[in-house]
């Protein structure tokens, strides 16, 4: 699976845009980001979404909209996208 770098927007209201590595998963379902790295934006609690890998099994309840820049593919691009809060805080983003 590939590795990019990014810069994501940390902040609600204020960008700030901090560096982040991101898997790209081309046949993952959603995208999960950090609780760290969304710490300090809106999150909506809704309902529990649920993956099942070999390893283990993923439960995330809560959701960001997170502003971030893909630096490889476009340095200008500024891409809007809604991703999971990862409890654990293991990951970066997927």
């Amino acid at each position: 699976m590939p590795l990019l770098f990014a810069k994501i927007n940390t902040h609600l209201g204020k960008v700030k845009l901090e560096p982040a590595k991101v898997l790209c998963d081309s046949v993952s379902s959603a995208t999960i980001i950090s609780k760290s790295l969304a710490s300090r934006l809106r999150k909506k609690s809704g309902t529990t979404t649920v993956w099942h890998t070999k390893v283990e099994v993923f439960k995330k309840t809560k959701k960001a909209v997170v502003q971030f820049q893909l630096l490889k593919l476009n340095q200008d691009k500024v891409i809007k996208w809604t991703m999971h809060v990862d409890p654990q805080d293991e990951l970066s983003c997927i």
